[in-house]
């Protein structure tokens, strides 16, 4: 993954959108289970692959900006 170096003064709203991710996993994560219909638990188990990835590509920004900084 190329190095994205992140202003010092956007890590805040890094972490925000991290704790964001988090929290929209959790939510495809309990939809997937508490889902009624079979379309309704793939569309949950869709959207929790793409906010996974969501989280690991924010995930890995924050950490190498902190460390960097």
């Amino acid at each position: 993954m190329k190095k994205i170096e992140i202003p010092e003064f956007l890590i805040p709203d890094f972490r925000s959108n991290h704790a964001g991710e988090i929290g929209a996993v959790y939510i495809y994560k309990t939809a997937r289970i508490c889902a009624i219909s079979a379309k309704s638990r793939q569309m949950s188990k869709d959207h929790l692959k793409t906010e996974e990835n969501h989280l690991q590509i924010i995930k890995d920004l924050v950490e190498k900006n902190i460390a960097a900084n």
